[in-house]
């Protein structure tokens, strides 16, 4: 009788004895996770080539395929080439979302920086995340408001500094982000009172940071300072006092350890539970910034000065490359805006308009217009974009402020060489004027094909 084989519920176990036996998970599993420590990498090592490397072209684009006959139809026959329907058009293969990712994380800046990993979960188990001997204080015993005179705000943060316990060090921590989204520095001076000594810490928060991770930035490296003393020093340290004008700061980490998704936060936490192992009790308390205190003032500085240093070395964390993608966008989608409408405000007197010019003046407006051979060309009314006048390629700014065969008509309304932006912002009855005199109140369509013989 041969051996009893163990049955097999769900799937077949794997042949491979060594690799069974290794407990190796699924490859897709090993391959993400080598992915993910790739592109951690700093910029100046060569394993991060094997992300760098170009994205093999897989669909062709059709839309440039057809600009490209079309340009070549164009030259052959003595015209000027036409402009792309759009920006993608112009574009030899179709943008996928990965490119589209890569482009924009490029053109924000932040594609050769070195990313942060996420804090999905605390370190420690629940039971131990927290220990004990953290206090975080967000109010002052006078309410104040940011409107407040300095030395009003002045005299509640004294008090509230006045009610806690006399600490062995006192650190006061601040950040500074250029607009709030750039430039980062952290800064802390950091007061030994059992030793009488201070210290002052700088650190650069990234070339792209809140002035949240600025805070939290200067947070870790006063706490990291203290934490990193030789262990008779730190045996020590029995009470330790942070102040902080990141009332924000202190509210997230007022969550706990194990609700912080930022790996800068976490650290943070970290580093407090090991002043807790030690025995020392950390009281976290916000004061106003910018109300003259010292120490305040201090740490405003040396954050400031930390502006100033290798910015390239800082992590950047999902949060931050969200904001700087998004703005990022947002810019370009300006840009665009302005440029297909470089007059946003209302062109006077066109509520008053007949509703022919009051149309009319609105697909103007918009860089759209039936009256420009461009447009009918878009639409396929038109064999090319000539403009009817003077056989230049046809548009709205053409039309108003380039056409040659045109400058006397537009002279007399609007002087030499107007702008278009002159032209959209001045009476809407000098616009309506100008089409009907030089004769564009219809369509420019081609003339109808002879009959057949």
């Amino acid at each position: 009788m041969g051996p009893v084989t163990e049955p097999t519920i769900g799937c077949a176990h794997c042949k491979s004895v060594p690799g069974s036996g290794a407990n190796l998970g699924p490859t897709s599993k090993l391959a993400g996770t080598e992915y993910q420590r790739v592109i951690r990498l700093p910029p100046s090592d060569p394993g991060k080539s094997l992300f760098r490397k170009e994205v093999q072209p897989r669909l062709q684009h059709r839309a440039y395929k057809a600009w490209q006959r079309t340009r070549n139809d164009a030259t052959a026959a003595g015209r000027p080439p036409p402009k792309p329907p759009d920006e993608t058009a112009a574009l030899p293969h179709r943008p996928c979302l990965r490119r589209v990712g890569k482009w924009l994380a490029e053109e924000a800046g932040i594609e050769e920086l070195p990313v942060e990993p996420m804090a999905f979960y605390s370190c420690d188990p629940p039971w131990l995340g927290h220990r004990g001997g953290t206090t975080f204080r967000v109010d002052l015993p006078l309410a104040t408001r940011r409107s407040d005179p300095p030395a009003v705000r002045r005299e509640a943060a004294l008090r509230a500094i006045a009610e806690l316990p006399q600490p062995d060090v006192t650190i006061w921590s601040d950040g500074s982000a250029r607009g709030g989204m750039e430039q980062g520095g952290a800064g802390a001076l950091i007061q030994f009172h059992h030793l009488n000594k201070e210290e002052t810490v700088r650190a650069p928060a990234g070339a792209v940071c809140s002035s949240l991770r600025a805070e939290l930035t200067a947070m870790r490296e006063a706490l990291a300072a203290v934490a990193g003393l030789e262990d008779g020093e730190l045996a020590s340290i029995k009470s330790v006092r942070l102040l902080t004008d990141s009332r924000s700061g202190l509210q997230l980490l007022g969550r706990g350890p194990a609700s912080q998704t930022m790996a800068l936060a976490a650290e943070v936490w970290r580093l407090l539970n090991t002043l807790a192992e030690n025995g020392t009790e950390t009281v976290l308390q916000w004061v106003p910034g910018h109300a003259g205190l010292d120490g305040n003032e201090t740490a405003d500085r040396l954050a400031g000065e930390a502006t100033a240093g290798d910015q390239d070395s800082a992590p950047i964390d999902l949060s931050s490359a969200r904001a700087a993608v998004t703005r990022h966008v947002r810019e370009l989608s300006r840009r665009r805006t302005t440029a297909a409408h470089p007059h946003p405000d209302p062109t006077p007197g066109h509520d008053s308009l007949a509703r022919w010019g009051s149309v009319t003046l609105s697909q103007l407006r918009t860089g759209t217009s039936p009256l420009t051979r461009d447009t009918l060309y878009k639409i396929g009314l038109a064999a090319n974009d000539e403009c009817p006048a003077c056989g230049e390629p046809d548009s709205v700014t053409h039309l108003l402020t380039d056409c040659p065969a045109y400058e006397a008509a537009r002279r007399r309304r609007w002087g030499v060489d107007p702008r278009l932006v002159d032209v959209l912002g001045g009476p809407a009855a000098r616009v309506v004027d100008f089409i009907e005199g030089v004769g564009r109140t219809e369509p420019p369509l081609d003339p109808p094909a002879p009959p057949p013989p």
